[in-house]
């Protein structure tokens, strides 16, 4: 924020000026204000003593104003009927309900960087900002597909190179090819990273998710959990769930669980320590499992996660 008087206005049009500071009327209650761009917003009482102060509030798209729907982002950037301060609603990224749909006005260019999702260049020359609580952002804002098919890679790089500093999946599978991430990873339930045959992902940065499977790769995709001293050693804290290990509902100990067990250690290797958590129950195992140097397995409760060695 800034200590620089900012202009509001009292109509969406912009037209009319309010006056700075905003005074509320006797019963408390503020006049219309209208805003575009980003504010400090600092409330004070009478006495001129603060009461609460909210940096930055951001211009937001009101339901009552004229909002013009895009069946794919690209119709909207191409759009010559839409000028700046207009609404744009968008119903999918590439295609209609594709995940990738988002709520845009149109700022002027050079507003922000045309990163393929927070802000994006149009053909007028103007810019459309996306409007989102970042919070429920996701890679599917950047062009990103949870198909199982698409090398999802551009739209990934997209999200993480972006100001957000997160990239975040909503359910989907997401396939890649050699890809390294720096900025954290979250994943909600049903969402899944997949390593795309002769490709490598790297994750040097925490991960938040559930106690789902989020990480899959085909027989010659990998994975390499490294670590990241700025971060921490959160990267190299990883359940077993999250590459689809877990407790066996089968009493009689069929199946065999010791090869993907042995690729989580594969993938976090011997430089530093690690975790592997593991869920209460039972895990059938019936091929061996080289645990890497500096490798911790942790169960849940004595004798409530058990291994259970089949064979040799």
């Amino acid at each position: 924020g800034t200590s620089t008087p900012a202009t509001t206005f009292s109509d969406s049009a912009g037209s009319t000026p309010n006056t700075n500071p905003v005074i509320a009327g006797a019963n408390g209650v503020f006049p219309s204000i209208f805003l575009t761009g980003a504010f400090n917003v600092i409330l004070k009482d009478k006495n001129d003593v603060q009461i609460n102060q909210a940096d930055p509030v951001e211009s937001f798209i009101a339901s009552s104003d004229s909002v013009t729907v895009f069946d794919t982002l690209s119709l909207a950037a191409a759009a010559k009927t839409i000028a700046i301060g207009d609404a744009v609603a968008t119903l999918g990224y590439t295609t209609v309900n594709d995940g990738g749909g988002g709520d845009y006005v149109v700022v002027a260019s050079g507003s922000g960087v045309n990163d393929g999702g927070l802000y994006i260049n149009m053909n007028s020359e103007n810019q459309l900002k996306l409007i989102v609580d970042k919070s429920s952002i996701s890679v599917n804002q950047f062009g990103g597909l949870g198909d199982g098919a698409t090398d999802n890679v551009s739209a990934i790089a997209s999200m993480h190179n972006s100001t957000i500093g997160f990239v975040r999946f909503s359910s989907g599978v997401y396939k890649c090819s050699n890809f390294e991430f720096l900025n954290n990873l979250k994943f909600e339930e049903g969402a899944r990273l997949f390593a795309i045959a002769g490709n490598n992902i790297v994750i040097r940065s925490p991960i938040d998710a559930g106690e789902w499977h989020i990480l899959e790769n085909d027989p010659t995709g990998t994975f390499e959990i490294g670590n990241d001293p700025a971060q921490g050693e959160n990267s190299r804290n990883v359940n077993a769930s999250w590459f689809g290990v877990f407790p066996s509902p089968d009493v009689a100990l069929t199946g065999d669980q010791g090869p993907r067990i042995n690729d989580i250690f594969s993938y976090l290797g011997n430089t530093r320590e690690s975790i592997v958590n593991f869920q209460l129950g039972r895990y059938n195992i019936a091929t061996g499992i080289n645990v890497t140097r500096g490798g911790w397995v942790r169960g849940q409760g004595q004798r409530r996660t058990v291994f259970a060695v089949q064979a040799d």
